[in-house]
Parts: C-alpha cells; sequence; structure tokens
C-alpha cells in the first residue's frame, strides 16, 4: 500500500466524526499540523469528499495549517438533512467548530467552486463570521442570471445520475469535480493518484446521490447565494482566465457585489488556469497557502490578541519552514499537493 493510500486511511486523520445536538452526525478529515496548526475550514466543491484534503497534507504542515474539511449532509457519514438549507450550515459549522476547536475559535475560510457558496453563506451569518480571521474563495460559484449564466452547468447536472452510476467515476470526475484528484506531490505514479482519487470519491458517493445532487440544487437557486455584508476579516478571491465552468465575468460580478456591501475584498486572476487548475501550478498553490497565512505582523497581532496580550509588543517571526513566504518561492517538486 503506498503512503498516500496509507493516509487516506489513516483514523488518526480522516472519518472522524462529530454528534450535534439534533444527533445528526458531521464526519470530517483534516491534514497538516493538526496538534498546533492554524485552523482553516474548508469547503470543498461537488462530487467529492472530506478525504480529498489529504493530498494537501504536506504542503499544509510546510505552512503550519491545519486544515479541517467537513462532509456536507449525505456526503461521507454526514447525517443526509433533505430540507437543509445553506443558512443551517452556518448554524451547523458553530457547533462543529466549538466542539472540534473550542468555543469562539477563530479560524480562517477556504471555500472552492459550490464550496465557494458555503463560505459565502458562513460569512453571512452574523455571529459566525466574527470568529473568521481571513478567508480565500477559489474560483467560487455565483448564480448570475441571464446571458452571463453558464449552461455547461445544465449538462452536468442532466448527466449526474449516469455519472454516480459509473464505474469510471474516478477518471470521470477528475475532469469535472470542483476539488480535483489529479495533482498529488510526492508519487509520480498515475495509479497511485487514482487509486487514492477512488477512496475519496467511494467514500463521497457512499449514501447514494442525495448530497450531490442537493449541492446542485444550491447552484442552481438564486435564493441559495448569500453574500455577506461589512467584514472586517479579509476576502481574497483567486480566479482563473480560462475557467470555462465559473466565468470570469461571473467573479468580477461577485467580487463587485462584495465590494458594494463594504466587505474588504480583492481579486486575483490566474492568467492561463481553468476551474482546477488554478490549483495544480505549484507557484499559485504557494500563493494560496501564503494568502491563508497572512503576513507574520499580522499572525503575530492575531496570537496578542487571543492571548489578551498588547499587540504593540514584539512577537517572533515565523521560520521559512512553517510558512512559504514568497508567491513566487520555487519548489523541487514538478507536482502540487491540493484538494
Amino acid at each position: 500500500m503506498d503512503a498516500l493510500t496509507r493516509l487516506i486511511l489513516n483514523p488518526k486523520y480522516t472519518k472522524k466524526k462529530v454528534t450535534l445536538s439534533d444527533g445528526r452526525v458531521l464526519s470530517y478529515s483534516e491534514c497538516g499540523n493538526i496538534d498546533s496548526g492554524m485552523p482553516v475550514l474548508f469547503c470543498f466543491g461537488l462530487m467529492t469528499s472530506s478525504l480529498a484534503i489529504m493530498f494537501a497534507h504536506h504542503r499544509a504542515l510546510r505552512n503550519n495549517l491545519r486544515i479541517i474539511a467537513v462532509d456536507y449532509p449525505g456526503i461521507g457519514e454526514s447525517t443526509f438533512q433533505p430540507d437543509r438549507t445553506l443558512d443551517g450550515w452556518a448554524d451547523d459549522m458553530t457547533q462543529f467548530l466549538d466542539e472540534v476547536l473550542g468555543r469562539y475559535s477563530k479560524v480562517r475560510l477556504l471555500g472552492h467552486s459550490l464550496g465557494g457558496l458555503h463560505v459565502l453563506a458562513l460569512l453571512s451569518n452574523r455571529s459566525f463570521k466574527k470568529r473568521v480571521v481571513r478567508t480565500v474563495l477559489l474560483c467560487p460559484w455565483l448564480y448570475i442570471d441571464g446571458d452571463r449564466f453558464n449552461p455547461l452547468w445544465m449538462k452536468v447536472t442532466q448527466k449526474l445520475p449516469g455519472v454516480f452510476q459509473s464505474s469510471v467515476i474516478p477518471f470521470v470526475l477528475t475532469g469535472l469535480s470542483s476539488s480535483s484528484m489529479k495533482i498529488a506531490t510526492w508519487s509520480n505514479h498515475e495509479m497511485t493518484q487514482v487509486q487514492a482519487a477512488k477512496l475519496v470519491m467511494e467514500y463521497a458517493y457512499q449514501q447514494g446521490q442525495a448530497g450531490n445532487e442537493q449541492m446542485v440544487r444550491f447552484a442552481l437557486s438564486k435564493s441559495d447565494t448569500y453574500l455577506p455584508q461589512e467584514t472586517e476579516s479579509p476576502i481574497l478571491v483567486y480566479y482563473g482566465k480560462q475557467d470555462a465552468l465559473v466565468l470570469e465575468s461571473s467573479t468580477v460580478e461577485l467580487i463587485r457585489l462584495l465590494k458594494e456591501r463594504k466587505c474588504n475584498v480583492k481579486g486575483v486572476a490566474v492568467e492561463d488556469c481553468d476551474h482546477n487548475s488554478v490549483l495544480s501550478n505549484v507557484e499559485n498553490l504557494i500563493q494560496v497557502m501564503s494568502s491563508l497565512v497572512g503576513d507574520a505582523d499580522s499572525w503575530a497581532a492575531e496570537i496578542a490578541k487571543s492571548l489578551g496580550v498588547d499587540k504593540s509588543l514584539s512577537m517572533p517571526e515565523m521560520s521559512s519552514q512553517e510558512v512559504d513566504k514568497s508567491p513566487l518561492q520555487k519548489t523541487r517538486s514538478a507536482n502540487a499537493a491540493w484538494m
């Protein structure tokens, strides 16, 4: 068994569970420095599961991050909730974080594609957004009416039943998934990646199709698009110039709407990148990780505030082993690790 598969099957990191006050179960996985790393709540996209974050383990370790992915209701072993709303996701995550990290704990948010809808819902919750340190959105989905709506999504939804029942699902979803599995860092063996992706996907549809079908309904419903207002914590939005699923115009519109609502938001266009390759380029990946960490001074002030220390006092900077300081830094590997 290869190292990546062993990592995905390691109960220290994956298929953990929290029981909510109403008896529902949320399954989750985490990677990186799970003991003392800076917590990041990752909301993944369509047709994958929390196990996908194990592809990011070594990169998260290097950046001293603890990346946590919670399976949506109906995904993995999270109890399916037929009437769930994105507003209810904020309530669930409040309970979850209180249990896993501690009451009122601070967290960073990372969302990709349809996971972006979940992140926007969290930031729209007046209570939850107080615990958010910073947010990074990657090709976030936003419902747009009229000519700017991308009809490709309708084609995807029409194919869903066949895709989920297909024996070639890991291969198909590597191309369609909002959180591509094809970019593991420590192995250049394609079969190793396929085997790991198969485990991730099997867990994604362990309960059937209902969880992902529900996510598609969110994507196609204007009423399920949440737009936060007056967020103090920074929001950074990355988008691929060649993205055929979430068009550049849609992302630019999202950024405009957030600015209109007095959010501290900035957009970053990534040249020659599509919906998934925005993550697969090493330099882009380093920049995303660095964006989650923030600069050393901001992190020091954040720690000081949480400890009740005068933030004007000097705090030690993180070492180069803890954070990638430059978004242009090269790595020795030709591949990158991500979801």
